[in-house]
């Protein structure tokens, strides 16, 4: 027999939190058929968190005539005896069991999470829930023991369905990897379930690698002689079936269109529902149609990426009456490197139950993927440090040493993207490519620009170069184990090593002084701009020239001493070479008091490891040397680049002096569509967190659902949610926070899954990655103005270019965040929404006016009681029925 459990518990800790609910049940093994059951709620002597009764819908009063753990132990005990142990994410019931005295530890643990995230590759979420709703298995009164134990057994049955329904080379795979596993659980499964294995490791790999697809060539570039596009633009949208011409979407084609007929550079900000996408893809298809010139297209998220490369360009490749090319890359790291990737399996080694999981895993994906991105899986725990050992961004992966070069994605993606007229980017490997002076991409004389309002930031976080002291320590351990068979190199490397951990302690010790010195004694988040200031004796109290020379002398040495093996070896080095080269970089900027003239420098202390970063302090100047100089025509489109009217802001701030700015006109009826709605009677926004929930507790209430709230702390969504989920989840109504119980694809599913039931709440990180259409979005309310944190680093160094960084700065860049969330709100002719805005300074202060000015144009404004918007959507809702 199988014996699957559950625990409902008060918190996370097995230590100090407590057992409010044991569920067991008993089941064949070969049929799953349920033998017994056993369930009870437990007393825990203790007070139930608000927060874990709104996760689990058990309350104090629901358990205080309930038995305590003590008696029901002799129960839980026998049940479980000696049997297999089943369920979804097991190990946290089992350290909770543990410390109530019943140690499971060498049972056979059968763990459907780690089952499921071999054999359910591309689900973006591996909760009980979402799984049993793909699997159409019936779990009602989710988060209740029970219930969820009894869907646990039926998602085992599921998965054991699928391994028996997997092809013969895939069962091998996996299988073998299983047998290499010291887990008692994994060795179960394959045991019961897998033919066993004669393979050998070599074997292994080889048949991983011819199972890998190769990608065909889906779109060749066109040849012969290059003619006339055959249609305007209006034609063409005439002829896409379900698609019309609007006017504004034509009037912005034809501008860029001018913009490469005239090799001009254009600023565009083009509303939301306009069809800006094919405004200017089309235009740029005809222009490498008709000249054989790439454009590129740059993005300021892989997700938006992958969305024109999937969706869009493969629908006009399907119905433009010519034929083209296209492609997508990104960065080294997003692809996998199978060479390093068969190297991190090591023969010989027995697999732990983690890499055992992500190497079958990781094995399966490569025989399924064309494209061999990284992000097509998710990745849970320990299998995050596990990616830094298997992507591309090494020197063996394009080496012609390489056995396995013929089908190493990354190569393909570059050779694919050599030869295509339409090339699609993000700005993260764009501007790598900048750095490094051409490396990875080709000549970009024709760039177009989606989503450019943040390109200040998306510029500062590509051209980051950041380091762990600890990382450097890893590095000169993995590079002295290479060394092994080699005691004369390895002294050598040993004792230059000493020197450069001598150089790093001293500038080590010079920047945690001065963290601590800029840092509150109880922050624990310490993260400090070294200013002018760190250039005195009070921090610098050596010669840091010497210190400088000795770092690169050392480094130099090093490399030169590794440069004498062969090829194959050298490569196993450069990994960890690179580390070195990069804290030779970072030091040599962080020691130079001048660099903070082209350089921002922060510094960074988590417990005892200290992390050093940089970046450019003035993004535009950056651009303008080393892009916008070099570039025939360019295009900057988003539906929010001015601010009042005017380009000024993203101009200065991007160095766009020989850009022409255009203005595309919205198509909406935002005085029939929008509502602005300003409460003046919640008092000061610094001092009124109590009225701000009493609100929303009324206002939720009328709404019921297709609502988001976005504070800026966690600590506000955490106060919130503790306040008003119990007493909204008795109304019928969800409410999903971020970052509390949920992952973020289980979050956005149930809220679109139970809209007019459901309230999201979250801070503006949830509007960046979340998409939610056709009207199940109705009301935004925005508890804050979306200000820069003061004390970060970046933000101090650029208000320093400022005036009035405060005018000038901070408030451009809140009122763009603030139009993207409204721009979000209303996507359609027939969508309607209203914001709430809770924040007094937006009518109090005499810059408020900047907010309100900035919202688009006929939008009704109104400022009153937070009663009054309450009472009409009650009255509204009332005469509706």
């Amino acid at each position: 027999m199988i014996v699957a459990l559950d625990l409902e518990t008060t918190g996370l800790d097995p230590q100090n939190d407590k057992i409010i609910e044991v569920a067991l049940v008993k089941f064949h093994p070969d049929t799953f058929e349920i033998i017994d059951t056993y369930s009870t709620l437990i007393n825990p002597g203790i007070h139930i968190p608000e927060l874990n009764s709104t996760i689990t819908n058990i309350f104090d009063t629901d358990v205080e005539d309930a038995p305590s753990w003590e008696q029901v132990y002799p129960t839980v005990s026998q049940f479980i005896w000696d049997c297999p142990i089943l369920w979804h994410n097991v190990y946290f019931d089992i350290d909770f069991l543990k410390a109530y005295n019943i140690d499971v530890s060498d049972h056979e643990i059968i763990d459907t999470f780690m089952l499921s995230n071999v054999l359910m590759l591309y689900e973006k979420s591996l909760s009980l829930e979402h799984l049993c709703k793909v699997l159409q298995i019936e779990l009602t009164d989710a988060h209740r023991a029970l219930s969820d134990t009894i869907a646990s057994v039926r998602l085992y049955e599921a998965l054991v369905c699928k391994i028996h329904n997997l092809q013969t080379p895939i069962q091998e795979i996996i299988g073998y990897i299983f047998s290499r596993s010291d887990d008692l659980g994994l060795q179960y499964i394959y045991r019961t379930f897998f033919t066993k294995t004669t393979l050998h490791h070599g074997e292994w790999i080889q048949k991983v690698f011819d199972n890998i697809p190769v990608k065909s060539a889906a779109h060749e570039k066109h040849t012969g002689e290059v003619q006339e596009a055959p249609e305007a633009f209006e034609s063409l949208i005439w002829s896409f079936p379900g698609y019309s011409v609007r006017q504004n979407q034509t009037k912005m084609s034809d501008m860029v269109s001018t913009m490469f007929t005239s090799k001009q550079k254009y600023i565009i900000e083009a509303p939301t529902g306009i069809g800006k996408t094919f405004a200017y893809l089309i235009p740029s298809i005809i222009h490498a149609y008709t000249t054989w010139e790439q454009v590129y297209i740059s993005t300021s998220t892989k997700a938006l990426q992958d969305q024109l490369y999937f969706k869009d360009l493969s629908f006009l490749a399907q119905h433009l009456p010519y034929p083209f090319s296209y492609s997508k890359l990104k960065g080294r790291k997003n692809y996998i490197g199978i060479h390093e990737f068969f190297s991190f399996t090591k023969d010989g080694h027995i697999y732990s139950r983690h890499e055992a999981v992500f190497i079958a895993k990781v094995s399966y994906w490569l025989t399924q993927t064309l494209h061999g991105e990284l992000s097509e899986l998710d990745y849970y725990g320990q299998e995050f440090s596990f990616l830094w050992d298997i992507h591309a961004d090494t020197l063996s992966t394009n080496s012609k040493e390489n056995t396995y070069l013929s089908k190493e994605f990354f190569v393909h993606a570059r050779k694919d993207a050599k030869t295509s007229d339409i090339v699609v980017v993000n700005n993260a490997i764009l501007f790598q490519d900048i750095s490094q002076d051409g490396a990875i991409l080709w000549e970009v004389k024709n760039l177009v620009f989606d989503e450019a309002h943040n390109l200040e930031d998306v510029v500062t976080q590509a051209l980051k170069k950041s380091i762990w002291i600890s990382e450097v320590d890893k590095s000169g351990h993995k590079i002295l184990q290479l060394l092994e068979k080699y005691p004369h190199e390895r002294d050598q490397v040993e004792h230059i090593l000493n020197t450069i951990d001598l150089q790093i302690w001293l500038i080590e010790g010079s920047v945690r002084s001065y963290i601590l010195q800029k840092t509150p004694s109880e922050s624990k988040y310490r993260h400090v701009l070294i200013g002018d200031d760190f250039f005195t004796p009070q921090y610098l109290d050596y010669d840091v020239s010497i210190v400088r020379k000795t770092l690169d002398a050392s480094i130099i040495d090093i490399i030169d001493i590794l440069g004498k093996f062969d090829d194959v070896l050298y490569l196993q080095f450069s990994r960890y070479l690179r580390v070195y080269e990069r804290l030779r970089e970072l030091y040599s900027v962080c020691l130079d008091p001048l660099s903070k003239e082209t350089f921002i420098v922060t510094a960074r202390m988590q417990e005892e490891d200290i992390f050093l970063e940089m970046s450019y302090l003035h993004p535009g100047k950056y651009l303008e040397t080393h892009l916008w100089n070099d570039l025939d025509t360019c295009l900057l489109t988003s539906a929010t680049l001015q601010i009042n009217e005017s380009f000024d802001y993203i101009k200065w701030l991007l160095s766009l002096e020989d850009f022409s700015g255009e203005v595309i006109s919205s198509e909406f009826d935002y005085s029939k569509q929008a509502l602005l709605y300003l409460p003046d009677d919640l008092w000061n926004i610094k001092y009124n967190f109590k009225q701000v929930v009493a609100f929303l507790d009324d206002f939720i209430s009328v709404v019921r659902g297709r609502c988001m709230v976005l504070f800026t702390s966690f600590n506000s969504i955490r106060e919130t949610f503790t306040s008003l989920g119990p007493t909204m989840k008795k109304k019928g109504i969800n409410l999903y926070a971020q970052s509390i119980g949920w992952g973020k694809h289980k979050f956005i599913e149930s809220f679109k899954d139970y809209a007019d039931t459901s309230v999201l709440i979250g801070t503006d990180t949830l509007w960046e990655w979340i998409d939610i259409p056709g009207g199940d979005l109705q009301y935004l309310v925005v508890h804050k103005i979306p200000f820069m944190v003061p004390t970060d680093p970046y933000f101090q160094a650029r208000s320093k270019l400022f005036k009035d960084s405060f005018l000038e700065y901070s408030i451009p860049k809140s009122i763009i965040k603030l139009q993207q969330w409204f721009g979000r709100l209303i996507r359609t002719k027939t969508d309607t929404g209203i914001i709430i805005f809770l924040d007094d300074r937006i009518h109090t202060a005499e810059w408020g006016k900047m907010y309100t000015h900035s919202f688009p144009k006929w939008i009704k404004v109104r400022r009153g009681a937070a009663a009054e918007i309450v009472r009409l959507l009650w009255e509204t809702q009332k005469n509706s029925l």
